[in-house]
């Protein structure tokens, strides 16, 4: 059994290299020391106030970060007892893509189903979760507390609610739907289930019964639902697939739009699957790229149109804030699974770019690009394919890559 307890030694376990960066002043060794005492105090009481947390909206939801480092550094013990505890790992998006995709290639009959749960993170209820973590004697008193008073500094009036951003609200809601994720996969008619976060799918063998969604929102932790076509847009879709079917269908799942192609009744090899951007992303890519060449219209900084341009259509480390690492992003390490010699999203991408440089017309009523022949030769060196099949990667600071993305913020 780990050590669960709130101990200097355990607490400085906890410090990440991005926590320096952020904060110089933990090099120094008196400094470090007192966050440190500081933590393991606060977590003898574990008090939260909710002026404690930052907020900022994306998406038309508050996301918040825990502003004072000691009680972040508590909460990341508590977070890691939790997932120790119970070996909570969220799937990985790619593997669930590839399976996905394999499995629809099968010559078999099947129904698809793809759901989302309704406002997810806003609608648990607090008593559920509490009841589950404080009925486990295996979790030692200190966590419970934390976790008890966390949810404290953000009850509503109906206590329900995870606070998005946080890394603890991640894991108590993959605790929380661990039964639901169990029941499903044992369900005698589902060949496959996968859920990512609140984004679920399921294949079944077209035995199930017609209340099959009814059978499984029955079965979602108290308060939860999926969403349904009443909610103004079709956030559940039923694919029916046949060994011959003759009519393409196809779905969007985790980025990726899915094309079950057309098949003939004597054609009797693998369903042929495709796997592209989905219209949704590849939306919010041309939006970026319009607003970064708008701007240049606005300033004139051609250096700062290109290297939005680069970053684009490009790939570049980040750093997770969250588990303390550098990850890849960009327009392969994002959309890795895609067929990229058939991607129509690609070649989209790339026709815009080329239009908006070779056009050389305003975008706005605010002025006009007047790009030089030597600036649209640079411009031109970039694109979108290049940059997915060559995984093509630039370096951008921190501070140079916030000012790059600065223009996009409100598109999230």
């Amino acid at each position: 059994m780990f050590d669960q307890s709130f101990t200097n030694k355990n607490i400085s376990r906890q410090l990440r290299k991005s926590d320096f960066i952020s904060s110089p002043e933990l090099r120094h060794d008196m400094v470090k020391a007192s966050t440190i005492i500081e933590a393991v105090n606060f977590s003898e009481t574990c008090h939260f106030v909710r002026e404690d947390f930052n907020s900022k909206i994306t998406k038309g939801n508050p996301v918040y970060t825990l502003s004072d480092l000691p009680k972040e550094l508590v909460l990341r013990k508590a977070n890691s007892n939790l997932k120790r505890l119970y070996k909570l790992k969220q799937t990985d998006r790619d593997v669930i893509v590839n399976q996905l995709k394999s499995l629809l290639k099968e010559q078999l009959p099947y129904h698809l189903y793809r759901l989302d749960i309704h406002k997810f993170y806003e609608s648990v209820r607090h008593d559920v979760v509490l009841d589950h973590i404080h009925n486990n004697t295996a979790i030692n008193y200190r966590t419970k507390n934390f976790i008890t008073n966390f949810l404290k500094a953000f009850s509503s009036e109906e206590a329900r609610g995870f606070p998005r951003g946080i890394s603890l609200s991640a894991t108590l809601s993959e605790l929380l739907m661990r039964k639901f994720d169990h029941d499903v996969q044992q369900h005698l008619d589902v060949f496959y289930y996968a859920r990512f976060v609140d984004d679920i799918v399921i294949v079944t063998s077209t035995k199930e019964s017609k209340s099959f969604i009814a059978e499984l929102e029955e079965i979602l932790p108290s308060g939860l639902r999926f969403n349904n076509r009443e909610d103004g847009s079709d956030k559940i879709s039923i694919v029916k697939a046949t060994p011959s079917h003759t009519k393409a269908q196809k779905f969007t799942y985790l980025g990726y739009e899915f094309l079950i192609d057309e098949q003939k009744k004597s054609n009797k090899k693998d369903k042929v699957i495709k796997l592209d951007i989905a219209q949704s992303k590849t939306k919010r890519i041309k939006t970026r790229l319009i607003k970064s060449f708008i701007n240049f219209e606005r300033n004139n900084d051609f250096k700062l149109l290109l290297d939005r341009v680069k970053l684009l259509t490009s790939n570049y480390s980040l750093l997770d804030k969250k588990k303390g690492i550098q990850v890849m992003s960009g327009i392969y390490y994002n959309y890795k699974c895609i067929d990229d010699n058939e991607s129509k999203s690609l070649l989209e991408l790339d026709l815009l770019l080329k239009r908006i440089i070779y056009n050389n017309k305003s975008l706005s009523s605010s002025g006009s690009l007047n790009l030089s022949k030597k600036q649209r030769q640079e411009l031109l060196k970039y694109s979108f394919s290049n940059g997915f099949k060559r995984r093509i990667k630039v370096h951008f600071s921190p501070n140079r890559q916030n000012k790059l993305q600065r223009t996009w913020k409100d598109d999230r």
